[in-house]
């Protein structure tokens, strides 16, 4: 189950970010820049995190 959550959170990450950052989304509705940046690195974080996850098994 956990080994699930790890792949399956990057893919879910990045479809949320996706969907704000896209243009039906409102603008005042729409994240900052730097919370764009945070959310680009947080998802390549867990992705570093779920490759680890497998290599380290």
């Amino acid at each position: 189950m956990t080994s699930a959550s790890f792949v399956i959170a990057p893919g879910v990450a990045l479809l949320n970010h996706l969907v704000v950052t896209r243009c039906e989304m409102p603008e005042e509705a729409r994240p900052t820049r730097l919370a764009r940046l945070h959310n680009a690195i947080a998802i390549v974080v867990m992705g570093a995190l779920a490759v680890m996850y497998f290599v380290l098994i």
